[in-house]
């Protein structure tokens, strides 16, 4: 089974979580990046993205039966 998020940290790395964003930004980035930040961090809507996302697989070329590759984790 393929793991969403690994929840063990490896050196160098920082939780997400705790990453401070600009409150005003110039760009449309950050305001982008706060959302997948709140989606990160709420286990609940994490769970109905990657539900949707998992809606939305995609097909084998005969459009009927989805990629195999899925329970592997390669494409």
């Amino acid at each position: 089974m393929r793991q969403i998020i690994d929840p063990q940290l490896r050196f160098g790395e920082q939780d997400i979580s705790r990453i401070v964003l600009d409150a005003r930004p110039r760009d449309d980035v950050p305001p982008i990046l706060r959302g997948l930040q709140y989606t990160y961090v709420t286990p609940e809507v994490r769970a109905q993205v990657f539900a949707i996302l998992a809606e939305v697989l995609p097909r084998s070329a005969d459009g009927q039966s989805a990629v195999p590759a899925w329970s592997n984790g390669r494409s």
